[in-house]
């Protein structure tokens, strides 16, 4: 009889370490993101975050990534058809004296800032022919894309839609995501991807992470007041305003944001689709 109590008591210990193990997955910090070569001889002329002069792809990969950079130019100097006396001729032009130029954003869908260069090649972290068409695909500046969707639907058809369009909920778990996007609401309670709905009892976005991942919390006053579905709204506090969370049903139907996916996130199965 003790031996079976002993035995009981180590089963449900175990269960309670897997469950705690499960419910806590943190995307791996050690991943770094990749860009993609998207196309040879053109140079984007999107904001450029910085500029450096390096020897190789990977270095320039490397410096972007410091930078947080959506996307990169790149002209291989060893390779490079130019000679000195073009280099000097272009001294003054930091397009010619700087081979790796960190952008704040990519391209997007017609790629109307990419302009024909045959020394440079444009990388990015996002492939233009999966984005969604007849869409308005906004960018928020070495954070990411994000669709805004001012028709309204409850949760799980705001998920659905995403999930259509090779996309997420938005995650808010940052201070630059949570302001940056609470400026597109327009004043309206707006879904995004966190949620404490179901069997499982944690707050997780729709990456599928745990909020205890993160170490940022927007919640508004006397939030979470309950389980339920996010919502992002723009309030006024101490004279100004700032984007808080608020716990709604799920079933309301609210607008919603989508937070296109990063091709090499899809390329690594990194994304849950639970």
């Amino acid at each position: 009889m003790e031996i079976n109590k002993i035995y009981l008591i180590n089963l449900l210990l175990l269960l309670l370490l897997i469950n705690i193990a499960t419910s806590n997955s943190c995307r791996d910090d050690k991943i770094q993101p990749e860009y993609k070569l998207i196309k040879k001889h053109s140079r984007s002329n999107e904001t450029i975050l910085s500029r450096a002069k390096l020897s190789s792809l990977k270095l320039c990969q490397e410096f972007s990534i410091s930078k947080k950079a959506l996307a990169f130019n790149f002209r291989n100097i060893k390779n490079s058809t130019m000679n000195n006396h073009d280099v000097n001729n272009n001294r003054h032009d930091d397009t010619y004296q700087f081979n790796c130029q960190a952008l704040a954003c990519p391209e997007i869908k017609s790629m109307t800032s990419l302009v024909y260069d045959k020394h440079y090649s444009y990388y990015s972290l996002y492939d233009n022919k999966t984005m969604p068409i007849n869409q308005t695909i906004y960018c928020l500046k070495k954070i990411g894309l994000f669709v805004y969707y001012e028709d309204v639907n409850n949760y799980k058809n705001a998920k659905l839609t995403c999930d259509n369009i090779q996309a997420k909920l938005a995650s808010i778990e940052s201070y630059e995501k949570s302001e940056n996007l609470s400026k597109f609401i327009f004043n309206k309670a707006t879904f995004v991807g966190l949620i404490n709905h179901g069997k499982i009892r944690r707050w997780k976005n729709d990456f599928d992470e745990s909020l205890s991942c993160f170490n940022f919390r927007s919640w508004a006053p006397d939030e979470p007041s309950s389980r339920g579905c996010v919502a992002l709204i723009r309030s006024k506090i101490r004279g100004n305003y700032h984007g808080l969370w608020t716990v709604v049903p799920c079933s309301q139907s609210l607008p919603f944001i989508c937070e296109i996916i990063p091709e090499y996130l899809m390329e690594k199965n990194l994304i849950n689709d639970k």
